[in-house]
């Protein structure tokens, strides 16, 4: 196993790696030093060689079994994820009935694929520069043309959505009076009349990434921005009619009416980049997924709790942008650099002062005599919360 952990380390990094046997193995053959994303492709080879590795071993255990075969096969498998599949989503099993014939054919059609037996990295990389600037957003919205747009973006920057999750809404799903929003998948309610409405190539277009919960975590100042400007727009562009419930609409020509997110990518990117060149943005933040990036870095790094402490753990993160695998949360919400570098001056301020060195048997007694204090605190509000409830049922 130490040889397939080290793998990618040596396609990747060669003799820059950490790993001693991918160094050890550059030594002699040197790495290709290739992107992740290829390095990617490359683990599709060595999963097909370790599953037929496996079925021989299966076989020869079988064999040896029947006294067929006098080798020696180890019992036990070399990983333990062999054999396992996992639950396919709705357009993942459309896509593969669309290229599989085989696929259309098997009773019931594809329900579940084999787990993958090893992590991918992929071909994004996240980069600080992606980050949409809060600070900028009310200059970029004043470069915006139309109401809806400017609910669009502010849609996307209150909640994190991904673009495609803020252009699907349907009225229905935005609660005036509470300030909330659904982003619901769309094979959830097939037959609903807004879907049934659109012609067959639009409805092909609705699309879906396996966002994990319907609920949005909005926040502020962005989702006031956002009802402030749907309300404008619902005024003075909004066309009502009865042909469908989409929010967003397309405002002019031959298609005005229809719902906005049946317009070719090109026509919302130019919207975005003509904005951002405007206002001097850089050419990093390329479209709207940089509100996503910005959002998961604020609510992680930034965003203020009850307890006085700042910041979203890593896993709730995860929960609000709706990702089922933590792993890509990571990509999205990861720890700022500015951040920690704020804290690491202040750790090497609070160690060393110039003249005083702490040692780290200090700081170990510094550190345990913090989470006492802790302790103690808690334990003071457990005894008045248990006070709290009995008295109550003494009452």
């Amino acid at each position: 196993m130490d040889v397939v952990d080290s793998w990618r380390e040596y396609l990747v990094m060669g003799s820059d790696s950490g790993h001693e046997l991918a160094c050890d193995v550059d030594s002699s053959l040197p790495s290709p030093r290739v992107q992740h994303g290829t390095a990617d492709t490359k683990y599709a080879a060595l999963s097909r060689f370790l599953k037929l590795s496996e079925k021989w071993r299966k076989d020869s255990v079988a064999l040896a079994n029947l006294g067929i075969n006098e080798g020696v096969a180890d019992p036990l498998p070399l990983l333990t994820d062999f054999g396992r599949h996992v639950a396919i989503g709705h357009y993942e099993r459309s896509a593969i009935l669309k290229s599989s014939v085989l696929a259309g054919v098997v009773a019931g059609g594809p329900a579940s694929i084999d787990e993958s037996l090893f992590d991918t990295v992929g071909k994004y990389v996240f980069d600080r520069r992606n980050i949409f600037p809060h600070d900028s957003f009310n200059e970029f919205c004043g470069a915006l043309r139309s109401a809806r747009d400017k609910a669009i973006y502010s849609l996307d920057a209150a909640c994190g959505c991904r673009s495609s999750e803020g252009l699907q809404i349907l009225w229905e799903d935005v609660n005036f009076e509470k300030r909330t929003i659904k982003l619901v998948d769309p094979s959830t309610r097939p037959n609903h009349p807004s879907y049934l409405s659109l012609s067959l190539a639009d409805r092909e277009k609705l699309s879906w990434k396996g966002r994990a919960t319907e609920d949005t975590f909005l926040i502020e100042p962005f989702i006031s921005h956002f009802f402030d400007y749907l309300e404008e727009y619902h005024r003075n562009e909004y066309i009502p009619h009865a042909r469908h419930g989409f929010v967003f609409q397309i405002l002019k020509g031959a298609r005005k009416g229809a719902p906005y997110f049946t317009t070719g990518p090109k026509t919302r990117e130019q919207v975005f980049k003509r904005a951002r060149d405007l206002i001097g943005l850089s050419e990093f933040i390329t479209g709207p997924h940089s509100f996503r990036h910005a959002y998961g870095t604020y609510v992680l790094n930034y965003c203020p709790m009850a307890d006085g402490s700042f910041g979203v753990p890593l896993t709730t993160v995860q929960f609000m942008l709706g990702h089922t695998d933590i792993k890509a949360t990571k990509k999205y919400a990861v720890r700022d650099s500015d951040l920690l570098s704020f804290n690491l001056l202040f750790a090497n301020t609070a160690t060393y002062n110039g003249s005083h060195y702490m040692k780290q048997t200090e700081l170990k007694i510094a550190a345990i005599n913090a989470e006492i204090r802790k302790l103690e605190s808690l334990k003071v509000t457990l005894m008045a919360s248990n006070a709290k409830h009995d008295n109550k049922l003494i009452s």
